[in-house]
């Protein structure tokens, strides 16, 4: 999805993402954070769709020693706290970096955001069908 994005050469872009922690974490945000879209603000979020997992979760810590060798990162209480913390590990752009909203409060702040710019922004949100699905949902749009 991050090709299809980078076509539209989009302005004043963000990036609204979860994933579950059995994915390929690092990589799918080191794909994002190399492409030459530029996301000045980095939403980590959950939706209210849940999807139960046996796996345990790994964290920060974990992944980034796997993703750049650093070893100084401490244990977290949530998953989007993990996710933003790689993201700043494999993210050479700076960008405002938000976790632990609910959807619907992240939407908010996204709303907020561009209330504040007088410009629309333009939202990629990615890493899970079921935030996708829960964002259709919290958006009332109706799927195709």
């Amino acid at each position: 999805c991050i090709k299809w994005f980078e076509s539209l050469d989009a302005k004043n872009c963000c990036l609204i993402f979860n994933c579950q922690h059995t994915k390929a974490t690092k990589e799918l945000l080191e794909t994002i954070a190399l492409s030459t879209t530029r996301f000045h603000t980095v939403v980590f979020t959950h939706g209210g769709s849940k999807k139960p997992s046996f796996v345990k979760r790994p964290t920060s810590q974990q992944i980034l020693e796997e993703a750049v060798g650093d070893s100084a990162a401490v244990i977290e209480e949530t998953w989007q706290e993990t996710l933003a913390k790689v993201w700043k590990g494999v993210s050479a752009h700076p960008s405002t970096v938000v976790f632990d909203k609910s959807l619907s409060e992240s939407i908010s702040y996204l709303q907020s955001v561009s209330e504040a710019k007088g410009e629309d922004l333009t939202v990629l949100v990615t890493g899970s069908l079921l935030l996708i699905g829960d964002v259709m949902k919290e958006l009332e749009i109706e799927p195709n």
